[in-house]
């Protein structure tokens, strides 16, 4: 029986190889860190085998979290410094989403709270129904909006009286702030 349970959970794990080839198909892991996510993984398997709990079921940050304080505990160790882990089984998510596996969201969704304004209400309903934009784009953009919106509030402007030089002044503002070091 419980070889069983273990030919079923490999089917539908993916194997070491797919992993690689889903990280080199994907460019975001670099050679020398795959080697370390997939001691991770063999540790977090074991883990979830050891108390029977399903792996794709744990692939969220809270179940990052358990594993990580349980291996911590077990061998003594701050789990403030055991990142990696975190990060392994991040990617091992994201293998399980190419492969079409489901694993669970990562992070639950933040709680949307409905845009303040009319326009911005109507501006998300455009973005979902007739662009068929996701929520998380959504989101972004109207956070993107808001912070517009900011800028023009501390310049003492509006909607109504900006010029483009106050657009294009919040643009450099914005390439100073988050541009990448």
């Amino acid at each position: 029986m419980e070889r069983q349970v273990e030919e079923r959970a490999a089917e539908v794990s993916p194997a070491a190889e797919d992993m690689l080839r889903i990280w080199r198909a994907d460019r975001c892991e670099q050679d020398s860190s795959t080697g370390l996510y997939l001691q991770w993984i063999k540790r977090f398997r074991a883990y979830c085998a050891r108390y029977e709990l399903d792996e794709r079921a744990e692939l969220t940050l809270s179940g990052a979290q358990r594993f990580i304080a349980s291996y911590a505990r077990l061998r003594g160790l701050d789990a403030r410094r055991l990142g990696a882990a975190r990060t392994a089984l991040y990617a091992l998510s994201r293998v399980y989403q190419v492969m079409a596996l489901h694993p669970p969201a990562w992070q639950p969704p933040r709680p949307v709270s409905p845009p303040a304004t009319t326009l911005l209400r109507e501006y998300a309903d455009h973005l979902v129904h007739h662009r068929g934009n996701p929520e998380r784009t959504v989101r972004h953009r109207l956070a993107h909006v808001e912070k517009l919106t900011a800028h023009l509030a501390g310049i003492g402007k509006t909607w109504e009286t900006m010029a483009l030089t106050d657009i294009d002044a919040f643009l450099i503002e914005c390439a100073g702030r988050y541009a990448r070091s």
